[in-house]
């Protein structure tokens, strides 16, 4: 991630807005939609964030949103040893892909516990 300039959006700013409930609800919708001008990996962090929101609606909105970005750009988003480890984590906890996956597993921001976690829960196939 790239410096910013004083009221720029990040992914940071833009969940803690969230997590402190500063966004009202139809926002934060829009947000989980996609709908946010942030650079790519930026949007990625937050859609993570919101992909596993306790309200399914958004959840679900953040999934399609994330289905729509396309795998090169996630799986480059799983290398990048620059994103927070807690958006990689969060990564690691969603998908399914394996190519995403083995990114994950080779970038050295993720933790060797999550990767234990991963292999404790992962399928057969997954863990080839």
């Amino acid at each position: 991630m790239s410096a910013t300039a004083p009221g720029e959006l990040t992914a940071g700013t833009v969940i803690g807005l969230i997590a402190t409930g500063a966004y009202p609800r139809d926002v934060v919708a829009t947000i989980a939609r996609g709908f946010l001008p942030l650079e790519q990996d930026d949007l990625i962090g937050v859609l993570l964030y919101l992909v596993v929101s306790d309200d399914e609606e958004i959840a679900e909105y953040a999934r399609v949103a994330l289905a729509d970005i396309p795998l090169r750009a996630i799986t480059e988003y799983a290398s990048n040893e620059q994103i927070e480890g807690e958006h990689l984590l969060r990564l690691l906890e969603v998908t399914t892909d394996n190519v995403v996956v083995e990114a994950l597993i080779r970038n050295r921001a993720v933790t060797d516990s999550a990767i234990a976690d991963l292999a404790r829960r992962a399928d057969a196939r997954m863990q080839e």
